[in-house]
C-alpha cells in the first residue's frame, strides 16, 4: 500500500464505499415436547421484547465489532499503524435564524472511562478508509450518519507503543443515535460545544482536526 507520506492531506477524496448487506441471523429455537399441550399460552410480550433486543446487539456485534490486529494496515513511512477516524456532529438550529447554528460534536471516553476523544481505530485491509470510519463510530461511540469529504492526516506520537501513527479524519453528520452499541459498557460519550473540546481534548492532531470541520462550516454553502 502506498504511504501517505505528507503529515495533512486535507481535501483527500474518500475512497468509494462498499457496504455489505447485514447478513441474516437465524437463532434456533428449542423445539417442543411431545407432551406439550398444542394450546400453549404464547411467550410474554416482555420475552419477546428482550428477545428481540438480543438478536439486534448480536447482529450489531457480528456485522461491526471487531477484534485483534491480524488484519491492520501499517505505513511504510513510519512502521506505525494507520489509524481511520470521525468527528461525528450536529448542528443546532440557530436562535436569531442567521445562519445554520451552533456546531456540536460528540465525543468518546477511553475505555478507563475517562479522557475527551473522537471514535478511531486501526484501517483493516479488507474494507476503504470511510468505511472503518463508520464502523469505528458505530462499534464505539454508537452513531450512523452521513460521511464527508476527508479532513486530513496527521502524524502522531503514539505513547504506548512509542511510535509514529498516521491518523485520518473524516466529519460524520450523525443521523441515528443508537441506544445499545458494541463499547457501551466501556466508553462514555456526550455532546460537547467546540469550545469544550478545544480546551479538554488533549489530542493535539485531533483538536487540528475540529479545526478544519469548524473552518468548513463557517463557509458559506460549504460541504462537509
Amino acid at each position: 500500500m502506498a504511504a501517505i507520506s505528507t503529515d495533512r492531506q486535507a481535501g483527500m477524496q474518500p475512497e468509494d464505499v462498499q457496504m455489505e448487506d447485514a447478513p441474516d441471523d437465524e437463532q434456533a429455537t428449542p423445539s417442543s415436547s411431545s407432551e406439550a399441550s398444542s394450546t400453549s399460552a404464547p411467550p410474554s410480550p416482555v420475552h419477546c421484547i428482550m428477545a428481540i433486543g438480543a438478536h439486534y446487539m448480536d447482529m450489531v456485534q457480528e456485522e461491526q465489532f471487531r477484534e485483534g490486529r491480524e488484519l491492520q494496515r501499517y505505513s511504510a513511512s513510519t512502521g506505525g499503524r494507520i489509524v481511520v477516524g470521525c468527528i461525528p456532529y450536529r448542528v443546532r438550529a440557530g436562535g436569531d435564524g442567521d445562519g445554520e447554528g451552533e456546531l456540536e460534536v460528540l465525543v468518546i471516553s477511553s475505555q478507563k472511562g475517562h479522557g475527551m476523544m473522537f471514535p478511531k481505530g486501526g484501517w483493516e485491509l479488507d474494507e476503504s478508509m470511510d468505511d472503518a470510519a463508520r464502523r469505528e463510530a458505530l462499534e464505539e461511540a454508537g452513531v450512523r450518519g452521513e460521511m464527508g469529504k476527508v479532513l486530513g492526516c496527521w502524524h502522531y506520537q503514539s505513547r504506548r507503543y512509542q511510535t509514529t501513527y498516521e491518523g485520518i479524519m473524516y466529519p460524520l453528520r450523525v443521523t441515528d443515535e443508537l441506544q445499545q452499541w458494541p463499547e457501551m459498557a466501556s466508553r462514555k460519550r456526550t455532546w460537547a460545544t467546540v469550545q469544550q473540546v478545544m480546551e479538554g481534548c488533549q489530542h493535539c492532531w485531533m483538536r487540528e482536526a475540529l479545526e478544519e470541520l469548524v473552518a468548513r462550516h463557517a463557509k458559506p454553502q460549504s460541504a462537509l
